[in-house]
């Protein structure tokens, strides 16, 4: 149970598939994305590029990767199925006087043949190490269209081809090779829309998922890829779930800590109210009481007219400029202990942003017609924006 546990946190559920193909001699990538949802496998995302680190940018370094080399040093051929013999004498029978050890080989069934793919080890490898060189996290690899095989039975009648292939699946699923033409193309494979370009990449995902009785010589390496990426995956969500772990634990540790301190903290202060500290509460209301009568002072300068006056301010206030503040009779030295509070009486500050200056003039030259307002003048006038301009207005009322 447990080790059906961990390979749950390890396995993925989205896949990535890499199809090594040759076009006018250049190598080309074709990558296909898909997510496993449930009992579905959904296409994500699919391009082509000529670029490895294009390819390596599209999969990221957490996607597990399907590989087929498919390329024109890849050799394909269909024999009898009939040939039941050892995976080497197949070899031998189709491909004559050939050292098997110095090729990888895969042998799958496609009805009513067997498809015999071989290329040459450090040919393979070589795009192998290249993957690894990038940290891309390889799970399997095929050679040639080998998977294909996995999604012919879900077709009848039609022509599958692909990026250098092409069958024809008669309606008893039975595969007849015709010559290849280039040729865009659309399939429609259980809801999945696939072109002819992405046919090879989605069935050796499903080939991953749902394995068939190929043959290759290549089963141990395939064995420590998925071995290394378990152990990989296994590695960093293990990381990763016990940072989070102690994370919790330091998280739960620190509001402990919290709680006892405040609770200690609560005693000592119960513990230390003594006279002297009632004394210095008494104090505290007596500086409280003055400071309110400052406000008091300051707040009994606001009567009737001068609510008036600033109503009436605001009513003129233009829908283009927008005021942050508006500061009556305010003051001309700052709060000090114990010293008189002193007003620039008869001043209005008007501070705010107007989108040009043309609106701005307009608005003091309907404030200089008002009758209580004696004088205005434009104090500052600073650039913002485009948009916007700040400015500030000193008005000088009439003596009340």
């Amino acid at each position: 149970m447990l080790k059906n546990r961990i390979s749950n946190i390890v396995n993925s559920k989205i896949f990535s598939s890499v199809e090594i193909c040759s076009k006018n001699g250049e190598t080309v990538y074709h990558v296909l994305i898909a997510k496993k949802s449930k009992d579905e496998l959904v296409v994500e995302s699919f391009e082509s590029s000529d670029s490895l680190q294009k390819v390596v940018k599209i999969i990221g370094k957490n996607i597990p990767v399907i590989i087929s080399i498919n390329t024109d040093n890849v050799l394909s051929k269909t024999v009898d199925a009939k040939l039941t013999s050892s995976n080497e004498a197949v070899i031998d029978h189709t491909f004559p006087s050939i050292n098997v050890s110095s090729f990888y080989f895969e042998i799958v069934t496609l009805k009513p043949h067997r498809l015999v793919s071989i290329v040459k080890r450090n040919y393979a490898d070589k795009y192998l190490n290249e993957f690894k060189r990038h940290q891309l996290n390889i799970i399997s690899i095929h050679i040639g269209y080998s998977s294909i095989n996995k999604i012919t039975n879900h077709f009848h009648n039609v022509e599958l081809v692909g990026s250098n292939y092409g069958f024809f699946v008669d309606e008893n699923h039975n595969s007849s090779k015709f010559e290849y033409t280039e040729k865009q193309r659309e399939y429609q494979f259980g809801g999945v829309s696939l072109t002819n370009n992405s046919l090879l990449t989605f069935s050796s995902i499903l080939a991953y998922l749902s394995p068939n009785q190929n043959s290759t010589n290549f089963d141990s390496l395939k064995k420590e890829f998925r071995t290394n990426f378990y152990n990989r995956s296994l590695y960093q969500k293990g990381i990763k779930i016990s940072l989070v772990f102690f994370l919790i634990i330091l998280l739960l540790n620190f509001f402990i800590y919290e709680d006892y301190r405040e609770k200690i903290t609560e005693l000592d202060l119960t513990s230390q109210l003594n006279s002297n500290q009632l004394n210095k509460l008494k104090k505290l209301e007596t500086e409280v009481l003055k400071k309110k009568d400052r406000v008091e002072i300051l707040t009994a300068t606001s009567n009737s007219k001068s609510t008036f006056y600033l109503d009436l301010l605001a009513k003129s206030v233009p829908t283009e400029i927008l005021l942050s503040q508006l500061e009556f009779q305010p003051l001309l030295k700052p709060l000090r202990q114990s010293k008189e509070i002193e007003l620039d009486k008869d001043i209005i500050i008007i501070i705010g942003t107007t989108p040009n200056g043309n609106h701005l003039s307009k608005w003091v030259a309907e404030l200089e017609q008002l009758l209580f307002i004696k004088n205005v003048e434009t104090v500052s006038y600073e650039y913002l924006s485009k948009a916007s301009s700040k400015f500030t207005l000193k008005l000088v009322l009439h003596e009340a």
